[in-house]
């Protein structure tokens, strides 16, 4: 993993910059900054910096447009390859290919002018592309990355399981091999989420009682198996988090939920290990 600038913004000062006349001028400032170490091609930007300056040229084109004298220069960032992942993430989250990977759905994208139909094309050939990349990666056993490396054995049990299942429920072929290609996308996303979680370190430890539980990478892929059912209606018997479980934020998420259960004091002497099965209702 490369090293972090010493001088790396986080997500969380990133995110919380507000409306203010001077957080404005702050963010400009900081896009100017991390805009221009991308045209350099300095490979420095953390993930998380990637995924700012791309929202941010995103939520503020029209703006760009009127009063920026440099706007073709910050909207053709948006091509830039350093931020591919960046323009992955937004079109499988925010503009709802995840579940329209080959984008079907257009006359609901021009109604609500989310893309032309020269757009809407553009999209589908990218996801497609990517698509391509994430099939020949998750079929190696040979990362150095022990997230990448923990992400492809996942994916190949829950893709082969995943096809199994709407084969027997019907589906046809077409729609098989698209379903398919949503689902190697999925663990693609999974993984990026997964550098997020990972970036400062590679475990979390949480204290319930006399427990410490330990959640990891190897922890992290297995839930991805839980987060998002929209996005896999193949899935027989399996729980699943609510959509508002966010995957990139499960560390803070699971922190949260064990502190209140900790608090609570009900399992202050509860030895849990692979065994157990507690079910605890919190108020």
């Amino acid at each position: 993993m490369m090293a972090k600038r010493k001088d790396y913004y986080t997500k969380e000062y990133l995110d919380g910059l507000g409306d203010s006349e001077a957080d404005v001028e702050t963010k400009i400032e900081i896009l100017d900054r991390l805009s221009n170490r991308l045209r350099m091609s300095v490979p420095d930007l953390t993930p998380d910096e990637k995924h700012w300056v791309y929202d941010s040229i995103l939520a503020n084109a029209e703006h760009f447009k009127n009063q920026d004298s440099h706007w073709e220069e910050r909207i053709a960032d948006l091509a830039h390859p350093a931020l591919r992942d960046s323009r992955f993430i937004y079109l499988l989250l925010n503009c709802e290919y995840s579940n329209d990977i080959n984008g079907h759905r257009l006359h609901r994208h021009l109604r609500e002018k989310k893309f032309t139909a020269w757009e809407n094309e553009e999209n589908v050939v990218f996801l497609n592309e990517v698509a391509i990349e994430w099939k020949d990666i998750l079929k190696l056993r040979n990362h150095r990355d022990q997230l990448l490396q923990r992400t492809c054995i996942e994916a190949e049990s829950i893709i082969e399981e995943e096809m199994d299942a709407v084969q027997d429920n019907g589906m046809g072929y077409f729609l098989r091999e698209a379903y398919r290609k949503q689902l190697t996308l999925l663990y693609k996303y999974i993984y990026l989420r997964g550098l997020e979680v990972v970036r400062d370190t590679n475990e979390h430890q949480f204290t319930i009682g006399q427990n410490t539980i330990i959640y990891d990478y190897e922890s992290f892929v297995h839930l991805g198996r839980h987060i998002a059912p929209s996005v896999r209606p193949g899935l027989i018997g399996k729980s699943n988090f609510s959509q508002q479980f966010l995957l990139g934020n499960v560390h803070s998420t699971l922190k949260e939920t064990f502190d209140k259960i900790r608090e609570s004091g009900k399992i202050a002497d509860i030895q849990i290990n692979r065994d157990t099965n507690t079910q605890l209702f919190l108020n």
